[in-house]
């Protein structure tokens, strides 16, 4: 298998596991309010958050908005030579990543990854390939509830799980630490793959710039061979000038040598 069939089908698993992930907590919290509004334990469960809880159906349609927006950016887009194009797409991919983020109340952050494995490929410029990847490092160390709930109010979502049983809750704190780290390792499986991947490029290239710089100084080596070639096919071509010239002389005066002596001989006689 190819590293770039590789490299296209971790993505693929990384976006599926991340919506699997985000659909999981999109049920959590849809049927978490509801089962509340249901059993009309919410005067029970207000004791116990410290802020209302958004929307959950807008909270989760916006969710699934910005997901399917991102995931489409990442799969559907080709490199452009644009770099103000492409510079303001990495921006929309980080806008919808943090969407996503507050949406599941700063829960899960493996869709950064995501969004990582994308800017890696696709940026040439290193310079912005490097800033990017320090916003995305920014919002995966910041993007946070305790820090993040300083400034916007929101409910988090352990709150939301203390209406279940222990057991129940440990059961989806499981689920979701189970695919939160395959999508973790899909992703440390990715950037192995890919950084190799360029490891073997720069020494191929390497390879390629020896072996022209060796067909050059053959190519030189040729050249001095050529032109000694040509000095030696023009002195040759001088000294057949000369023999020739000098054959005519000596053919033209042997010749009017042997008519005097003819014509002298027959005076005297």
């Amino acid at each position: 298998m190819s590293k770039q069939k590789s490299l296209i089908l971790l993505k693929m698993l990384m976006g599926i596991l991340n919506f699997a992930i985000l659909t999981f907590l999109a049920v959590i919290i849809l049927y978490t309010i509801g089962m509340v509004r249901a059993t009309y334990t919410a005067r029970s469960f207000l004791n116990h958050i410290t802020y209302l809880p958004m929307n959950p159906v807008k909270t989760v349609i916006v969710m699934y908005v910005a997901l399917f927006t991102l995931v489409a950016i990442i799969n559907l887009r080709q490199q452009s030579e644009n770099s103000i194009l492409n510079q303001t797409i990495y921006i929309l991919e980080v806008i919808l990543c943090g969407i996503i983020i507050c949406c599941v109340y700063m829960e899960y952050k493996g869709i950064i990854f995501l969004v990582i494995a994308d800017i890696v490929v696709l940026i040439r410029d290193k310079t912005s390939q490097k800033v990017f990847l320090v916003i995305m490092g920014l919002i995966y160390i910041f993007a946070d509830y305790d820090i993040i709930s300083l400034g916007i109010k929101m409910v988090s979502f352990r709150e939301l799980l203390n209406v279940y049983t222990v057991r129940q809750h440990m059961l989806m704190t499981g689920i979701l630490n189970f695919f939160s780290s395959v999508n973790a390792i899909a992703f440390i499986a990715y950037m192995i793959i890919y950084m190799r991947s360029q490891i073997k490029e720069k020494e191929r290239v390497t390879i390629l710039n020896q072996q022209l710089a060796e067909a050059n100084v053959q190519l030189s080596e040729m050249n001095n061979q050529l032109k000694d070639y040509a000095a030696m096919q023009k002195q040759m071509g001088e000294i057949e000038e000369r023999n020739r010239i000098a054959r005519e002389i000596h053919d033209t005066l042997g010749h009017t040598m042997t008519g005097l002596s003819a014509g002298l001989m027959l005076v005297l006689h």
